[in-house]
Order: C-alpha cells, then sequence, then structure tokens
C-alpha cells in the first residue's frame, strides 16, 4: 500500500484527500441516509410488531451473518486439554450453576446470546430466545465421528483432523450457533474440550471471558496496548474528513487480487497446528531484535508460506495480501465483536528471517500511525447498518479478490488454569472464514504457552500441502530468530531501514 505523502507534494496532502472525500461524500451520503431512514422504519416496526424479537444484529456481529440458515461465514473453534477424567454432564452442571443466570449491574444477562437464535426481518438480522433451549443440545459427549464421519481426537495429530473438519460443519438452524463438545480418553487419561462457536456470536476475548466464569480460572492475560491510541477531537475529525479517500488506497491491493487460493467448500480443509511456543521465547525474541509481539507473528507466518510456496515450486510474493484482526483495549462485558481490523500487505519473500522480521515492523509500526486501520475500522461499522443482502454482496465483493489469508494473535494467558480441580495442560486453537478467505492462522494458549494454527483448504498454494508443512516451517523460524546470532542481513534502505536501536541487536559481521 503507498504511502500517498510520497508522491504528493506537502503543502497539498491534507487538501487532496479532503477534496477527494468530499466529492466521495457527495455521491454516497444521499444513499446511505436513505438506508438509515429505513433501518429506523423497521426498527420501530419490530417494536410495535414483533414482540418475539429480542434485539436488531449490529455492529461487527453483522459482518457475520450467514448467507443460508445453519451455514456460519466464520467459526471460532478454543480447545483445552484437562489432566484428567470431567464429564459433559458435570460441565453442564456448572453452566447452569455459573453462567445461565449471570447478570451484569443493571440485572441483564451477560451471555444472553447463548440462549438466542436469529432470524431475518425486513432486510435485517435480529436475535429472539430459543424457546425449546436444551443444554443437552450444547454440552454433550463428542459425536462428530458418528453423525459428520469427523475423526474423535484421540492425541496431538488426530485433534488437527478434527479441528479441520470442525470448522466447516453446520449448524442446527434452529438452535443457538455454538456447543462444548467433551472428548474422553484423549492421549489416555486426558480430557479434551472443544468450544465451537459461530462469530456472529463473539470474539475470542469473550470465549476467554466465558471460560473465566464457567470454569472460575482466572485466564489471566497481558493488558492490550496495540490499538490503544488517544486520539483529539482534531485526530477524529481528520480520520472523518479523509475517511473515502483512506478506503481508495487499498484498491491496488484488491487489484493485484490474492497470492494464494480462495476458500472452495468442495475442497477438503486441513490443519497445521505448531508446537508450544514458551512465551519466553517470544519475549527474547522481541527483546532481541527490538520488535513487537505481533511482529514475531506476521514475520513466522509469512516464513512459513515462502517456505512451503518454494517446496511446491512456486516463487513466493515479496508481498503476501493479508486480513489482520486484533483486539481493542476496553473489551465490553459479556458476548460481541470488539477488535480492529484492516487489509493491507505484509513482506513474505526474504533472503532471511532477520530481513522479513524488520520490513514486517515497518509495516506494523506504519500501521499503528496510519489513519488507513481507523478509516477502515470506521467503514466497517457503517457498513453494518445496511440490511444484511447488502452487507453480504459488499463483502463477497471484496473476498473475491483479497486476502490471501487472515491473521489473529490473541495473548496467551499468563496463569495456571483449573477446572474442577482438573489442570488444563494444552490448548489448540482454530478459526476460519468461509466467504472467500482461503486460509485463517490463530495464535493463542495457557500457562505462558502458544500454539499457532494454519487452517486451510488442501489447494490453498495450488498444490498438494503435505502434513505439518506450515506449521514446520513456523517453527523453524521461530527457532532461527530465537537461537541463531550471526544472520547475514542486507543494507537496503528500499528493503528495511534499521532504527539505531533496532541496528544495536545485529553484529557488524551481519552488514555487507
Amino acid at each position: 500500500m503507498k504511502d500517498s505523502s510520497t508522491s504528493i507534494p506537502l503543502q497539498c496532502a491534507p487538501i487532496i484527500p479532503i477534496a477527494i472525500s468530499f466529492l466521495l461524500y457527495m455521491f454516497l451520503i444521499p444513499i446511505y441516509t436513505c438506508f438509515l431512514i429505513y433501518r429506523a422504519i423497521v426498527i420501530l416496526i419490530w417494536k410495535l410488531a414483533r414482540p418475539d424479537l429480542d434485539s436488531i444484529v449490529s455492529d461487527y456481529d453483522a459482518i457475520f451473518t450467514p448467507s443460508k440458515p445453519g451455514k456460519a461465514s466464520a467459526f471460532i473453534v478454543l480447545c483445552l486439554v484437562v489432566d484428567g477424567e470431567i464429564s459433559a454432564t458435570r460441565i453442564r452442571e456448572m453452566f447452569q450453576e455459573r453462567v445461565t443466570h449471570f447478570r451484569n449491574s443493571t440485572g441483564e444477562l451477560i451471555f444472553r446470546k447463548l440462549f438466542q437464535t436469529s432470524t431475518t426481518f425486513l432486510g435485517y438480522m435480529f436475535r429472539k430466545t430459543d424457546t425449546e433451549f436444551r443444554l443437552e443440545n450444547h454440552i454433550r459427549n463428542y459425536d462428530y465421528h458418528k453423525t459428520s464421519k469427523i475423526p474423535k481426537p484421540s492425541d496431538d495429530k488426530t485433534v488437527q483432523q478434527t479441528l479441520a473438519g470442525l470448522t466447516t460443519a453446520p449448524w442446527n438452524p434452529n438452535r443457538s450457533p455454538w456447543e462444548l463438545l467433551v472428548a474422553s480418553d484423549y492421549n489416555g487419561h486426558q480430557t479434551l474440550l472443544i468450544f465451537r462457536i459461530d462469530h456472529i456470536l463473539c470474539d475470542v476475548y469473550s470465549l476467554i471471558e466465558l471460560f473465566r466464569v464457567l470454569f472460575q480460572s482466572p485466564f489471566s492475560t497481558p493488558e492490550m496496548k496495540r490499538n490503544n491510541r488517544s486520539l483529539s477531537t482534531w485526530d477524529k475529525l481528520g480520520v472523518i474528513l479523509t475517511l473515502p479517500y483512506e478506503m481508495t488506497t487499498v484498491l491496488p491491493i484488491i487489484w493485484r487480487g490474492r497470492t494464494l487460493a480462495p476458500f472452495d467448500p468442495t475442497v477438503k480443509p486441513l490443519c497445521h497446528t505448531s508446537k508450544n511456543v514458551p512465551i519466553g521465547t517470544i519475549k527474547a525474541i522481541k527483546k532481541k531484535y527490538n520488535v513487537e509481539f505481533a511482529t514475531i507473528m506476521h514475520s513466522a507466518t509469512n516464513a512459513a508460506l515462502q517456505h512451503a510456496l518454494e517446496v511446491v515450486g512456486k516463487k513466493a510474493p515479496r508481498d503476501m495480501d493479508i486480513g489482520t484482526v486484533t483486539p481493542l483495549p476496553g473489551h465490553p462485558e459479556g458476548l460481541c465483536n470488539h477488535w480492529i481490523s484492516f487489509l493491507t500487505e505484509y513482506p513474505c519473500q526474504s533472503d532471511t528471517s532477520v530481513e522479513r522480521l524488520y520490513r514486517t515492523e515497518r509495516v506494523i509500526k506504519k500501521n499503528e500511525s496510519s489513519p488507513f486501520c481507523l478509516a477502515f475500522t470506521y467503514s466497517l461499522c457503517l457498513v453494518t447498518k445496511l440490511p444484511v443482502r447488502i452487507v453480504r454482496t459488499l463483502l463477497a465483493c471484496t473476498y473475491a479478490r483479497v486476502p490471501s489469508l487472515a491473521v489473529s494473535s490473541f495473548p496467551t494467558s499468563t496463569s495456571r488454569e483449573y477446572i474442577d480441580g482438573l489442570e488444563v495442560v494444552d490448548a489448540y486453537p482454530s478459526g476460519c472464514v468461509t466467504t472467500g478467505i482461503g486460509m485463517e492462522v490463530t495464535s493463542w494458549g495457557v500457562n505462558n504457552r502458544q500454539r499457532t494454527t494454519f487452517w486451510a483448504c488442501e489447494n490453498i498454494l495450488k498444490s498438494p500441502v503435505a502434513p505439518g508443512t506450515l506449521s514446520n516451517f513456523y517453527m523453524e523460524d521461530i527457532e532461527e530468530l530465537y537461537g541463531h546470532e550471526n544472520l547475514k542481513v542486507k543494507k537496503d534502505a528500499r528493503i528495511f531501514p534499521l532504527s539505531k536501536s533496532a541496528e544495536s541487536y545485529l553484529p557488524a559481521s551481519s552488514f555487507k
């Protein structure tokens, strides 16, 4: 994504974006206003004529409205490995006691969405209470090996096959789209708890809060520091005035199209899950090269893609188009989607891991200060006010070309977790978007250990992908950054201009 200030005189830079935005606003505002008026009329009719409907699906939730009943546009799957045996019956008892009637200070049910279904009314999606809700339908022993031929997980290898299948399994359209599956005899004497949920209900942070309440375990996570910008009134006004222009800066990425294959529902999905990485290792890399945590995740992900493409005989692109999703600080209580997302390009093809790392750091830093990220987020919020069919159409047009993959990295818990007195010894994250994106990379973990899962269609590289390829290359890059001191790096300002602090972490012999 090009920086518009590089080709426009400094004194003209603020004027041109505002002028272009003004012209676009003149065209878009009358159309958008008509939809807002129609939405207000729908809400009025709902309140007068449909008392069975609880609330309208709004904000980021509206991005994930399904195109067909029972077919989710995005899934989240989090697995917890418990050292011992725990039954579905016991978890249902904990849920009934701790979650079902859990309310906030105003008396509202915190996790109300878990007891609701959805329906379309006059072009908008609404939630309504499931009058036939039964906890046995949602918290139960693992049964997909009987109903959908998805194998029951028994160890680290089979759990990846299970995750690959579960992330696209359909929902019962008459029930709330979530379930907690209990797989006993995992690794012999352990229990695997698989929490699968439709992204329309919430994000990962909401699930972590649910875990705290349901299991009464701390699930302590570091406070979010990224995306915690303090904006003045003038800053916010500037973003609003230039919003349409900022959105046009993503057009070159969309025009070029995706590098990897798109999502194909007829192709079998795969899951490559990395080994556990101690958070201390990531922190050591962060300190060694003076980069951000997210920089390491993105850089290692693209390193895996570069090497995997080379294995199948393809040339990796210099940059990879990626949709990034990161949580926002101050997450509201209950179930919601509270994050910032944007589309950009991150370095992929590089001569060394360190070169890629610093080029990635440049992109991360630029995104943190660029108004584009805020503009992208505001634009998504505006889009969610439109009828669901229009929202789906706009997203489908974008997903038809980009991004090649989506990356989500969530803070690992720093505490030891227990469920009914049994220690949580491991965790597996996964997720997928079924509306065009062919790969989702998700990082999360417990007790200061993190796993990264590559979920993808098997044709994502347009060639067969051997089991473990992506996760193995990912681990190799992490290990290389952590263990090698004398990597050679090209000193080229066009590739990555090193700051004084970054340059100090590399020996003089690294430069030619």
